[in-house]
């Protein structure tokens, strides 16, 4: 059990856990721009956060600090949703060659999906200093795995097990 001090009741884990997700849906929902002024419009505080492309849920993440996680979408090697949309997009293009944690795709490829990020996701923060893996791992449930989330799936599949 929790006790919500804003409202003064007692509520429990699932129920907080549903009442936050919540309050990330109903959350703004920012144009991923990826300039250092974007990043700077964001919280510099620990929280979750939901990637939409084209209005889809397609990731949930939770960070330590959610500004530094907006700076990470910038460079293809700082973040697993940035390296999974262009492996999707643009596995066709005749120089594509998987980008991983320690590579990024060929010039031409990067440019091509920072012009696709920048029309297609929107970002919506919710600053949370307690309970954010757990509401990450909530959320990713109850939307049936967004579909970036891929090395979540085996985290979150082996826990539950």
């Amino acid at each position: 059990m929790f006790h919500n001090l804003i409202n003064n009741k007692v509520i429990n884990h699932s129920e907080y856990l549903k009442e936050k997700f919540n309050d990330l849906l109903e959350s703004p929902k920012y144009d991923c721009l990826l300039t250092l002024s974007w990043k700077k419009g964001f919280h510099d505080a620990p929280g979750v956060y939901l990637i939409r492309q084209f209005d889809e849920v397609v990731y949930v993440g939770e960070t330590s600090n959610i500004q530094k996680r907006m700076n990470d979408m910038r460079n293809t090697k700082n973040h697993t949703v940035r390296r999974n949309i262009g492996n999707e997009a643009f596995m066709e293009e005749p120089r594509f060659q998987r980008a991983t944690a320690n590579k990024s795709f060929v010039p031409e490829i990067e440019l091509k999906l920072e012009g696709l990020m920048k029309k297609s996701l929107t970002i919506q923060t919710l600053p949370l200093e307690l309970g954010r893996k757990e509401l990450e791992e909530f959320i990713m449930k109850e939307l049936s795995q967004p579909k970036f989330n891929i090395r979540a799936t085996k985290r979150l599949d082996s826990r539950i097990k």
